[in-house]
């Protein structure tokens, strides 16, 4: 008999992941907002401790590092098994200038990550409800697919 894994007791619901990245401040301000929405994610009623995964809180300073730890998030959704069900992006945004964008230092790159840059990134193994938030200044915290 198959070992239930969701609230239902549907034993095909898929193991679900979330994560967040956020960009560091000196007031902790993405840092705080990032832990406050880990805790309700952890604590809302769809989450079932001991299958689905809440990842630990990732800083990004630049475009760069975005690319590579959204990379090592498919890389260990897969292997592990999981959907990825939201990825939470607390960062500065810019509207309104040359290119809207979520705002990194400019090590590499225009500083800018623009929503097609979002869209070029690599398909995570998303659940069929799955989603990117954007959760920021001037962000609008509009979700899309």
């Amino acid at each position: 008999m198959a070992t239930p894994t969701a609230e239902s007791g549907n034993p095909s619901e898929p193991k679900k992941l979330y994560a967040a990245f956020y960009y560091p401040v000196d007031d902790d301000a993405f840092k705080r907002a990032a832990k406050t929405w880990k805790e309700a994610i952890e604590n809302s009623p769809g989450f079932r401790k001991g299958i689905d995964e809440v990842r630990p809180l990732t800083p990004v300073t630049t475009e760069f590092w975005l690319k590579e730890e959204w990379n090592e998030l498919d890389e260990y959704s897969r292997d592990k098994g999981f959907k990825v069900m939201r990825v939470n992006l607390f960062t500065h945004a810019s509207k309104g200038g040359r290119v809207d964008g979520l705002e990194f230092r400019r090590e590499d790159g225009d500083g800018t990550l623009s929503k097609t840059d979002i869209q070029g990134l690599r398909k995570l193994d998303w659940h069929p409800q799955g989603v990117v938030i954007l959760s920021g200044c001037v962000a609008g915290n509009d979700e899309f697919t």
